[in-house]
């Protein structure tokens, strides 16, 4: 991007909160074209949702300029589980109510309500327990390495 615009492009990585932090500096910064923000469905559509104080109006702060990316949603489970299906991992989440824990990237994000709305689809939304994380990729390990049964979010974490 340096090369076409010809000028030093600076990206400072703000993660957390669902992307509200990073999307709260961006919406307090000069509007005068040099800054960029990278707004996900969790900072633009959910957080104004479910956050009483956001310091940004998604609407009304941005002005759209490109799709950066299309991101598909999966399902992960811990290897070490067992279940090789959707079916059998929502009969054991029964069995052993109480027992599983989903993972997601914070509390408010996109892979925590979609955890959310798979077990009150699937009928196990009590007998789950979400576990959230600092962000997609540390949910993803978590479940790899077995400190949580499953994770439902985006695809490059997953």
């Amino acid at each position: 991007m340096s090369k076409q615009l010809g000028q030093e492009i600076i990206v400072e990585n703000r993660p957390g909160a669902g992307d509200t932090i990073g999307m709260t500096l961006v919406s307090e910064a000069e509007p005068d074209g040099y800054t960029l923000g990278v707004g996900s469905q969790s900072s633009m559509a959910i957080a104004p949702l479910t956050q009483k104080n956001l310091a940004y109006d998604p609407v009304e702060a941005f002005e759209p300029v490109f799709n950066f990316a299309d991101v598909s949603m999966g399902l992960v489970v811990n290897k070490d589980l067992g279940p090789t299906s959707i079916e059998e991992l929502v009969a054991l989440a029964k069995e052993k109510s109480g027992e599983l824990n989903y993972s997601s990237g914070g509390t408010g994000t996109t892979s925590h309500f979609a955890g959310a709305m798979f077990a009150s689809y699937a009928g196990i939304a009590d007998d789950t327990v979400h576990i959230p994380y600092q962000g997609g990729s540390q949910a993803s390990v978590a479940t790899g390495s077995g400190e949580v049964q499953f994770y439902t979010g985006h695809s490059p974490a997953t």
